[in-house]
C-alpha cells in the first residue's frame, strides 16, 4: 500500500538480507564524501554527572554541539539532480543521531539519513515533515553515519542546514538500554496475553528526547474524534531539574521524536526480544500544551498529520474516577522494543513523592526506567493513568510489582487553567466522560495492483471510517477518469469506484476522502494513485564521454510502489551497459550515436521508451558526475597542529604549521563529556588558549579552516 502525500512521519528501515539500498534511495551515493570524525566521549564520566544531579530519566547518548552546514558537505550532480552529502565518523559510540537547525528542504527535495553500510535508513524526509526549519533524527545504531540530500538543478541552492548536535550513544556494555536490553520477566506486545490488545498498541510510542534521552507516551482520542495528534506523557519526563515546574526550555519539544510501531518480529513470552527490529514510523518535534505535576501529566501535539496513517491509533480514555479492575501497561522498558503487563486485579488509589496515583500490583511483566509516560489501560481498554514509577527500585527489576500512574481523571481538571489541565483540549462544549480507541481511516484497495487504475472498474475503499461522519470522495484530474457503467469521479460513501478513459489514459491523481461531523473540524484523507501504463524519463550526464563510466536513472513519473511492476534496459549503438532496477551503468565506447531502451510494465501493460545519446571525445574524456572540490578531512595530524605544552596548568600555545590568515581560521574546544566551552576565531599560527577556569582533565582541540578539519587531544593538569 502506498502512502498519502498528507503523512507526516518517516519511516526507519532495518533492510531485510533480500533488500537493496537503491530501493529506498533511487539515485548515486558518492564514495569519496568528506567524513568528520567526532570529538571522543568519555561516556562513564557524563553517566557520573547524570547521577550526581540526580537526574532519573535515563540517558542512551550524548549531545556533542556541532556546527556542521551546507559548505562542510559535497554536492554531486546528475543530470536535473544535484545530490549534496556529509558522512560522520565516532571511534566508540554505540549510535549516531542528530538535531538540526536552519533546515530548509527546496520543493520536491528528500533527505536521508543512513549507515554508512545502507543497512539503516532513516527517510526521505520532506519539505512537508520539518517544521520551523528543525528536525530531530530517529538512531542509527552504526558508528558511521552519512546524510544525503537530493535537489532539483532549479532549486539546489534553496538547500540549508546546520547540523548543530551529533548525539553518541552509550556504548555496551557501559549501559543496557536498547533493544533486547529490558529483562527476560518482560512480554513483548505481540505475544498471546497481548491478543485483543492491537488498537491499543498501535498508540504507544519511544519518546526520544533532545537526541539523548528518552520516555514512553501514548496518542489521544479528544471529543471529536478529528485525529489531532495530541500525545499523553508523563510530566516528570520533561522536569529536567526536577523541581516539579516546567521551565520555558523544558517545554520546548522541538528536537524531540516519537517513534511508533518499534516491536520485535519474533516476541518472546516473557524472555528477550529476538528476530529482527523491522520498521518504525517516527515523527519529529512536537507544540507543548498543558502539564500538571501533582497527576505527573503532559500533554503534546505531535508537528504533522497522521491522517491516512493506516498502523496508528489514538488511545481512548476514562476521566471519571471509578476504580479499575484490571489495568494493562504497554510501554518501552529500558528503550527495548514495545512490551506489555498486566495487573488483574483491582487497582488502588495512593500519593507517591507529591503525585496521585492509581497503585497497582502487577501479576505478569514489569517495567524500568523509560517506562515512564506510558499508558495505563482500564478492563474497557480506556486511558486512566500513565506510568509514574515504583516504590521498590531496590528490588531487581522482576521483582518490582508495585506500579504508580498519574490519575487520568484529576488530570482532566487539574490546575484549574487550560495549560495544567486535559479537559481544554480533549474535551469541548459538552465533554463525553470516556472515548474508544479508534484506528486511522486510511485508504485501501480490496483488489491487486494496489492504487493502479487501469481500463476495468477498480473499488476502492475507506477503511475505519469513524462513527457518526458522513463520508464523500472524489478525484482530480478527472480527464484520466471514466464516468459510465459504474465508474465515477465523486460521490458519497466509503466506497470509489474508478476506471481509466481509455487504454491511452495514463498519469498521476489523488483520490480523496473527506468524513464530516456538525460542529467539528472536517478529516481528510488522501491517497496517490496511478492511471494506465507507467511514463518516465531518463536522467544522466551530458556529455556522455568516450570511456568513461555513467550512471543512468528512471525518472519515474509516479510512485513505484503503484505505477511499476518490472523494468528491462537494453542497450545499442556505440553504448554498452546493464541495467537493474532503476538505474544503469553505461560506458560509451566510440564517438557517435547510442540508445538506450526502457521496458517498463505494470498491471495495465507495457510502455518502450528509447532514448539516444550522443558520445562525443570531450577532450580525452571526463568524469560524469563533478564533483566540487573536496576538503582534506583529517582527524589528527601532528604534523600541522601542534599544542605545547600538553599536558598544561592553565594555558597553552596552539601552533598551525600551515596557517592561512585569509582562511576562516575557527577554534572550539569542548569537554569530555562533549560540552562546548570555548569558541573563537583566530587572526595567527600562534594562539594562546587559557582553561584556567575550567577543572583538570581531557579536552579537545577542533580546528576548521576552508579546506580542513583537526582535532586533537589535550590534558589540563
Amino acid at each position: 500500500m502506498g502512502f498519502s502525500p498528507i503523512h507526516s512521519q518517516v519511516l526507519t528501515r532495518h533492510l531485510a538480507p533480500d533488500q537493496n539500498t537503491e530501493e529506498i534511495i533511487p539515485f548515486p551515493l558518492d564514495e569519496n564524501i568528506p567524513f568528520y570524525m567526532q570529538p571522543e566521549v568519555d561516556f562513564d564520566k557524563v553517566l557520573e554527572q547524570d547521577m550526581a544531579n540526580g537526574i532519573t530519566i535515563p540517558r542512551f547518548a550524548v549531545k556533542v554541539e556541532q556546527n556542521y552546514t551546507v559548505k562542510d558537505g559535497l554536492w554531486s550532480q546528475l543530470g536535473g539532480m544535484r545530490i549534496w552529502q556529509i558522512g560522520f565518523s565516532t571511534s566508540d559510540a554505540s549510535s549516531l543521531n542528530f538535531l538540526i537547525s536552519d533546515l530548509n528542504l527546496p520543493i520536491k527535495s528528500e533527505m536521508f539519513i543512513l549507515s554508512k553500510n545502507g543497512r539503516i535508513i532513516h527517510g526521505p524526509i520532506t519539505p512537508n515533515v520539518v517544521f520551523d526549519h528543525v528536525y530531530a533524527s530517529d538512531i542509527i545504531e552504526s558508528n558511521d553515519a552519512i546524510i544525503v540530500v537530493k535537489c532539483n538543478k532549479d532549486n539546489y541552492n534553496q538547500f540549508s542546514i546546520n547540523v548543530n548536535g551529533v548525539c553518541q550513544g552509550i556504548p555496551k556494555p557501559i549501559e543496557t538500554r536498547d533493544w533486547q536490553d529490558a529483562d527476560s520477566c518482560n512480554y513483548d506486545v505481540n505475544c498471546s496475553v497481548g491478543a485483543g490488545w492491537e488498537n491499543e498498541r498501535d498508540a504507544v510510542a519511544l519518546v526520544i528526547k533532545n537526541g539523548t534521552e528518552w520516555c514512553s507516551g501514548s496518542l489521544v482520542n479528544d471529543e471529536c474524534q478529528d485525529l489531532r495528534p495530541f500525545f499523553l506523557t508523563a510530566f516528570h519526563c520533561l522536569d529536567l531539574n526536577e523541581d516539579g515546574e516546567l521551565s520555558n526550555s523544558e517545554k520546548d519539544l522541538s528536537n524531540y521524536t516519537f517513534r511508533f510501531k518499534y516491536e520485535a518480529s519474533d516476541p518472546k513470552c516473557p524472555g528477550k526480544s529476538t528476530g529482527t527490529q523491522g520498521n518504525w514510523i517516527t515523527y519529529s518535534g512536537a507544540v507543548f500544551k498543558a502539564a500538571y505535576f501533582t497527576s505527573d501529566f503532559v500533554l503534546a501535539e505531535l508537528n504533522g498529520s497522521i491522517k491516512g496513517q493506516s498502523q496508528i491509533t489514538v488511545a481512548g480514555w476514562d476521566n471519571r474516577n471509578i476504580t479499575p479492575t484490571s489495568t494493562t501497561i504497554i510501554h518501552h522498558p529500558i528503550g527495548d522494543a514495545k512490551k506489555i503487563t498486566l495487573d488483574f486485579d483491582t487497582a488502588q488509589q495512593s500519593t507517591i513523592k507529591g503525585r496521585q496515583c492509581w497503585w497497582l500490583q502487577v501479576d505478569l511483566g514489569a517495567t524500568d526506567h523509560v517506562s515512564s509516560g506510558a499508558p495505563y489501560f482500564n478492563q474497557d481498554k480506556r486511558i486512566i493513568a500513565q506510568h509514574y514509577g515504583v516504590n521498590d527500585a531496590n528490588l531487581p527489576v522482576c521483582s518490582r510489582a508495585n506500579k504508580f500512574g498519574g490519575r487520568f481523571d484529576l488530570s482532566w481538571t487539574g490546575g484549574g487553567t487550560n495549560d495544567t489541565r486535559l479537559s481544554n483540549w480533549l474535551g469541548g462544549s459538552n465533554p463525553p466522560n470516556t472515548t474508544n480507541t479508534i484506528r486511522v481511516p486510511t485508504v485501501n484497495s480490496i483488489t491487486s495492483n494496489d492504487f493502479l487504475i487501469c481500463t476495468t472498474n477498480k473499488q476502492i475503499t475507506l477503511s475505519n471510517a469513524i462513527p457518526g461522519r458522513t463520508v464523500s470522495w472524489s478525484v482530480n484530474n478527472t480527464t484520466l477518469f471514466a464516468t459510465t457503467n459504474g465508474a465515477a469521479t465523486s460521490g458519497n460513501g466509503i466506497v470509489a469506484i474508478l476506471r481509466a478513459a481509455s487504454s491511452t489514459s495514463s498519469g498521476s491523481a489523488v483520490l480523496t476522502f473527506t468524513l464530516s461531523q456538525s460542529g467539528c473540524d472536517d478529516i481528510v484523507i488522501t491517497q496517490a494513485i496511478w492511471v494506465g501504463l507507467p511514463d518516465f524519463g531518463l536522467i544522466y550526464n551530458d556529455p556522455v564521454c568516450v570511456g568513461d563510466y555513467e550512471w543512468a536513472f528512471l525518472d519515474l513519473y509516479g510512485a513505484r510502489a503503484i505505477s511499476l511492476g518490472t523494468i528491462d534496459w537494453t542497450f545499442s549503438g556505440v553504448i554498452n551497459g546493464t541495467g537493474t532496477l532503476n538505474k544503469a551503468r553505461f560506458r560509451g565506447m566510440t564517438p557517435g550515436w547510442g540508445e538506450i531502451c526502457i521496458k517498463a510494465t505494470n498491471g495495465c501493460g507495457e510502455r518502450l521508451k528509447c532514448f539516444s545519446i550522443y558520445v562525443d571525445y570531450c577532450g580525452g574524456g571526463q568524469y560524469s558526475i563533478q564533483p566540487q572540490e573536496k576538503k582534506i578531512v583529517k582527524t589528527s595530524s601532528n604534523q600541522l597542529l601542534h599544542v605545547n605544552p600538553n599536558p598544561f596548568n592553565n594555558t597553552a600555545v596552539i601552533h598551525l604549521s600551515l596557517f592561512n590568515a585569509n582562511d576562516e581560521n575557527l577554534i572550539k574546544i569542548y569537554d569530555i563529556t562533549g560540552k562546548l566551552i570555548v569558541q573563537k576565531h583566530i587572526l595567527e599560527n600562534n594562539t594562546i588558549i587559557d582553561l584556567s577556569i575550567y577543572p583538570s582533565g581531557i579536552y579537545f582541540i577542533h580546528y576548521r579552516n576552508d579546506n580542513q578539519v583537526l582535532t586533537e587531544k589535550i590534558i589540563k593538569l
